[in-house]
């Protein structure tokens, strides 16, 4: 039965490492001051710590708050993809015996070493957007390729596998004559490109909103007019988020009067762009002169419901959206809590969204009620993250970097730039204060998890207080021991390419035995301290040999199609490198 896939004459021993698990090497594998160059320094530099290791902050335990339709069924589209390892497994007529998953008392375990910066690189252009693509790589755009104020044609494609310096870093330039500074991005997941939707109308000017909606290619990489056509409302600062039916919401951002655009949008890659007129949000149009539209904090939670939470202090409402039919809307309540317009918050937890406030508290907003939400106060890191970013570490730890300890100047004095990084473990409340990046990362700057499990965290700029055209990479604990020596990590040596949501898949590691979790995280887009669209999650598996274990696919409401990172964590909390795999979309 294995001379059809393998070749005539082939053995089991041939179906390898699928099904004998013996060793191969798959899967292996005002003024500004430019700083783009890696050995600029910055002025007014705050000090740096004695030493540049990671120590731990006493954990401040607050006092916890008082508290306060389905959809219909949905054709994703059809995934092509070559044989499954369960039918290899079948095929090869092996017997697969379920095991019990071991305990870590098993085995000797490795302690974690401190994370640390590695060198700073430069990029093409100042990287006020950034995503991972479904082929790997990194998109980011947002300004000229001198790091001026406005993305004019110019988007960068970082090929990070192959290293951080040089060539790998791609400038490309489209002819759409659309300006995509402080637009929003999400994966189509019916074709697997993505849509960037408004941005700035630029000319004459700067300021307003436009219609516009792009679609860049991932297979080669260029950016055109998006054949479905524009949004019916200019959008400049508004979020968008994927939807659990396949489509993309947006809302908010400023029209091209300068002012807020309150009414919502839904895009099918059947028919466009609609309406949803009857879910206007009020608080958007509020007030021309002030920033009510600044990409608005939107979370979708495991009933399938849109929670949009204002962002300034003076306009702290959170409201339910639905987007069936004409749309509908019902304000369930408010922030307990100051924070400024960009102040970071993440979704780090099926329906658990992290938020920091002026003052360095932690909130957690409990998002699974669609009648009211539930503010639980955890810690505080010390002081405010203006102009900050957040990102789900492999293990679910929260990273939390750049940004200033003021809001000062909307959090962009450089001289109260926080340029540690702090770790928050949800799971035991844990706040460890790390070491220290090289450059300040104020505004526009931006923080992605790469598949490696490192973060990059960069840009910064236009307006100022600098320019920085330039990125850093880093390593979490979970690269080294205690000597600073890299640590030896599990492997996913093979992983579907495609699953769908709710279903069981297989996936072939090189040592089930020392398996604990597999996690699994949305990728997102991070941008103006936001990135509503990631999620993590921490599936359920099964052990089936040696090699392969069964995992669970959460629900659509959960598991929202897209592009993910599949990890998996070994005995000593150590994550394997991550596998991209598309969930209820188009093949990657």
């Amino acid at each position: 039965g294995l001379d059809g896939r393998y070749g005539a004459g082939a053995t089991i021993a041939d179906a390898c490492p699928l099904i004998c698990g013996a060793p191969c090497d798959a899967g292996d594998g005002g003024a500004t001051q430019d700083v783009s160059n890696s050995n600029a320094e910055q002025a007014e530099r705050l000090p740096e710590p004695e030493n540049n290791s990671d120590e731990d902050i006493a954990v401040v335990l607050l006092p916890e708050e008082e508290e306060g339709n389905d959809e219909a069924e949905t054709v994703f589209p059809t995934v092509v993809a070559g044989p499954t390892i369960q039918e290899q497994v079948e095929e090869a007529g092996t017997v697969v015996e379920e095991k019990p998953t071991p305990t870590i008392a098993s085995f000797e375990p490795i302690q974690k070493g401190k994370g640390q910066w590695g060198d700073e690189f430069d990029m093409e252009l100042i990287p006020i957007h950034t995503m991972l693509l479904p082929d790997g790589q990194i998109l980011s755009y947002g300004t000229s390729a001198k790091g001026r104020q406005g993305a004019d044609l110019y988007y960068e494609v970082w090929d990070w596998n192959n290293g951080i310096h040089g060539k790998v870093h791609k400038l490309l330039k489209h002819k759409t004559e659309a300006d995509i500074f402080c637009s929003s991005l999400n994966v189509d997941p019916s074709n697997g490109n993505i849509i960037i939707m408004g941005g700035d109308v630029r000319s004459p000017n700067a300021g307003y909103g436009i219609e516009t909606v792009l679609e860049y290619d991932v297979k080669d990489e260029s950016v055109r007019k998006h054949p479905k056509g524009n949004m019916h409302y200019a959008r400049w600062y508004g979020t968008s988020v994927n939807l659990p039916n396949g489509d993309i919401f947006v809302v908010g951002g400023r029209d091209d009067d300068k002012k807020g655009s309150p009414i919502p949008e839904v895009y099918s890659a059947d028919s466009g762009f609609r309406t949803l007129k009857g879910a206007s949000v009020p608080a958007i149009a509020k007030e021309k002169s002030k920033n009510h539209w600044w990409y608005p904090h939107t979370f979708v939670n495991s009933k399938g419901d849109i929670i949009v939470i204002m962002p300034r202090k003076d306009n702290a409402d959170v409201y339910r959206i639905g987007v069936e039919g004409n749309g509908s809307i019902k304000r369930i309540g408010r922030k307990p809590f100051e924070a400024h317009v960009r102040s970071p918050s993440i979704m780090f937890r099926t329906d658990q969204v992290a938020f920091l406030d002026d003052k360095g508290s932690l909130w957690v907003a409990d998002i699974s009620s669609s009648s009211a939400v539930k503010w639980d106060k955890r810690n505080n890191i010390g002081h405010g993250r203006t102009n900050g970013s957040m990102a789900i570490l492999p293990d679910g730890r929260v990273a939390i970097v750049g940004g200033a300890r003021s809001t000062d100047d909307g959090g962009s004095k450089l001289s109260k730039a926080e340029h540690s990084i702090h770790i928050w473990d949800a799971d035991t409340n844990k706040l460890t204060r790390g070491a220290s990046e090289k450059n300040a990362r104020l505004y526009h700057s931006s923080a992605l998890v790469l598949q490696d499990g490192s973060l990059v965290s960069a840009g910064g700029g236009a307006p100022g207080p600098v320019k920085n055209r330039n990125g850093q990479l880093y390593h979490p604990d979970y690269f080294y021991n205690t000597k600073q020596e890299k640590t030896p990590r599990p492997k996913i040596i093979a992983c579907p390419r495609n699953i769908n949501s709710g279903e069981t898949f297989l996936i072939t590691v090189d040592d089930a035995s020392r398996v604990v979790k597999v996690t699994t995280t949305k990728s997102g887009a991070s941008s103006h301290t936001r990135n509503s669209d990631t999620r993590w999650l921490d599936l359920k598996f099964d052990v089936l040999n040696d090699t392969i274990l069964k995992v669970h696919a959460e629900e659509r409401n959960i598991m929202i199609g897209g592009l993910w990172m599949l990890n998996t964590i070994d005995v000593n909390g150590i994550p394997s490198e991550a596998s991209l795999m598309g969930v209820d979309m188009a093949p990657l």
